[in-house]
């Protein structure tokens, strides 16, 4: 008899420990609907009946998560809405999503699939291509959860490669250097030897990838190659510094940055697509990939990945904001970063917006887009 009280204590006890980490894990939290137009559903499938519509910018309270679905509570009714088209304000951090800020992936299969869960039987929701670099939120034994823009999916181990975010920022710091020879060779390689790619002014301002060299990796109009450190000269904090207030642009980046924003503005009213980086579809890191590339800057997918290229990119503040710039987004709560777009000036930037929309020009001062601002970015030789 006392065997069986003490296994019935013992088993309620471990019960109710399981729900109050459980409870722990969903505690409400406040979350601002993103989309448009959406619709509170009676369950976790888009087959359940519509409770209600909810317009973007609509707060609501969280009160629980199921799979990619969010329990809410809205004007008094209680609902799902899908993790898509919301953003969570006070999530619970958890190791998974500390873990998003430390790891990225590399894909090395040549298109892999992005599936809904941990296996071959769960719903393809994207695909992937060899050299994408993804947000990595956890590792499994035999697949790895990732994030692209506001999803999370799944792709197997046998197809990409996790490293630390820490050794990727071990990296040399991007530099702003200015040319000091009349008419500097740009070349191919760190020697005399190498081929010549292209020629540079005298007091052009270009970005050093490693100023430690006596061949110096540089970055101009988008092109990369190598100059000698006899033919060039980093520029100190105080000098870079007044580079990036944008008193006085260099004219090579402004035009540049016309280019760049023209060809983005090509693709105005192509649909968002989840893991997409081609004119098929784009998300958001996909858009801002896609379209950098075209003019030589090489980034990865993620926008948390992005921003934390710092081989490539030179945080700045958002006062220093230039046409060209990358802008980020991140809620108070989250690790990661959420969206990301490229700026075009006066407040404005163009991005692959949200699930069921396109990529469209936005304004930085309103709603989502101003309150939950988290930085910016440059690449261009401002």
């Amino acid at each position: 008899m006392k065997k069986a009280r003490f296994l019935f204590t013992f088993l309620f006890l471990l019960t109710l420990t399981t729900l109050m980490a459980f409870a722990a894990d969903i505690q409400t939290a406040a979350g601002t609907i993103t989309g448009s137009t959406v619709n509170l559903r009676e369950g976790t499938s888009t087959s359940t009946a519509v409770i209600t519509t909810l317009k973007e910018g609509a707060k609501v309270k969280v009160v629980g998560s199921e799979n990619e679905w969010v329990k809410v509570e809205a004007d008094g009714k209680t609902g799902y809405v899908h993790s898509d088209y919301i953003l969570i304000d006070g999530a619970v951090t958890t190791e998974a999503t500390q873990a998003a800020a430390t790891m990225t992936g590399t894909i090395t299969g040549s298109t892999v699939n992005v599936r809904k869960g941990a296996g071959t039987s769960y719903s393809v929701i994207g695909k992937l291509v060899k050299g994408d670099v993804v947000d990595v939120i956890e590792q499994g034994a035999t697949w790895t959860k990732i994030s692209i823009g506001t999803r999370d999916g799944y792709v197997s181990n046998d197809y990409i490669s996790v490293t630390s975010v820490a050794a990727a920022s071990s990296k040399p710091k991007t530099v702003s250097g200015l040319i000091t020879g009349s008419l500097v060779r740009i070349r191919a390689g760190a020697s005399t030897e190498s081929e010549i790619l292209f020629e540079v002014p005298e007091n052009t301002q270009v970005l050093i990838m490693d100023p430690s060299s006596s061949w110096m990796k540089v970055i101009y109009q988008g092109r990369i190659g190598y100059v000698s450190s006899d033919y060039i000269k980093v520029m100190d904090d105080a000098a870079t510094s007044r580079s990036l207030s944008g008193s006085r642009p260099n004219s090579d980046a402004a035009a540049q940055a016309e280019q760049i924003i023209a060809y983005g503005k090509e693709f105005l009213g192509v649909k968002y697509k989840y893991g997409g980086s081609s004119p098929k579809g784009f998300d958001c890191g996909g858009f801002v990939k896609y379209v950098l590339a075209e003019f030589g800057y090489k980034l990865p997918m993620g926008a948390t990945s992005q921003y934390n290229t710092t081989s490539v990119l030179t945080h700045i503040k958002r006062s220093e904001l230039m046409p060209g710039d990358l802008v980020y987004w991140r809620s108070r709560s989250s690790k990661k970063i959420q969206h990301t777009g490229i700026y075009i000036g006066d407040n404005k930037f163009i991005h692959a917006s949200s699930p069921d929309d396109v990529v469209k020009i936005d304004s930085m001062a309103s709603g989502y887009y101003d309150k939950y601002y988290y930085g910016a970015a440059r690449y261009l030789p401002y």
